[in-house]
């Protein structure tokens, strides 16, 4: 069996103001294993919201989401911690680093969670940084680093864990052109190396052109 990812019939309804607003309405999206992918659509189309239902940080209203073959379980915090720690890896617009950390410490900070040791920590955060290009910057500080050089430390601290699936909320939004090239050519180097899945929620046609496969979201439907 090849699907990594297979979404059912996924709903989720906001309040806003006094209003009822339809963030998702009855979408199924299937993936296969080492894809890269992306979800498009407008501001507020549904897309992040589909990524933080993926991701496990919100949950559906209806529908179910399955992970090769099992289903999420968004009611089992225990289950739903061990999702995000072994299972899913994430990329945030604003690359949401701790400022205080070097490059190695902010991508050793999702593996305090697992049973390896301090020297297992710090080797598999090593490792992470040498593959987006990095190992010559890990004692840097967020602000000793440019913006396209902080989200790819966002994409290794995403890797460490060694996810089957890494979730990318329009990861290049807040990166010039160079910046947001060679953050895709790394992106697109790991999934070809390592098999690793990506899934992206991006209206940037630089993303889109480079996805295997696009799926068009608007007022919460998927489009045909």
């Amino acid at each position: 069996m090849n699907n990594l990812l297979k979404i059912q019939g996924l709903s989720k309804t906001f309040s806003r103001g006094g209003d009822t607003v339809k963030a998702l309405d009855n979408v199924s999206i299937s993936l296969e294993k080492e894809t890269f992918a992306a979800v498009s659509g407008p501001s507020g189309s549904g897309k992040s919201t589909l990524l933080n239902i993926v991701g496990t940080l919100d949950r559906p209203d209806s529908g179910s989401v399955s992970l090769e073959g099992e289903e999420i379980d968004y009611f089992n915090e225990g289950k739903l911690e061990d999702i995000r720690s072994n299972r899913l890896g994430f990329i945030f617009q604003d690359f949401n680093l701790i400022p205080v950390l070097s490059a190695v410490e902010n991508v050793e900070m999702p593996l305090y969670s697992s049973n390896l040791s301090t020297s297992e920590r710090r080797e598999k955060a090593e490792q992470a940084l040498d593959a987006v290009g990095l190992a010559d910057r890990m004692e840097h500080r967020p602000n000793q680093l440019s913006g396209g050089q902080q989200q790819r430390v966002a994409v290794a601290r995403a890797l460490a864990g060694t996810p089957e699936l890494v979730l990318g909320d329009e990861p290049t939004a807040n990166l010039d052109t160079k910046s947001a090239f060679l953050l895709l050519d790394v992106m697109e180097n790991l999934n070809q190396t390592l098999g690793t899945a990506f899934l992206f929620s991006t209206h940037d046609p630089r993303i889109l052109e480079r996805a295997k496969t696009v799926f068009t979201l608007e007022d919460g439907v998927l489009q045909s």
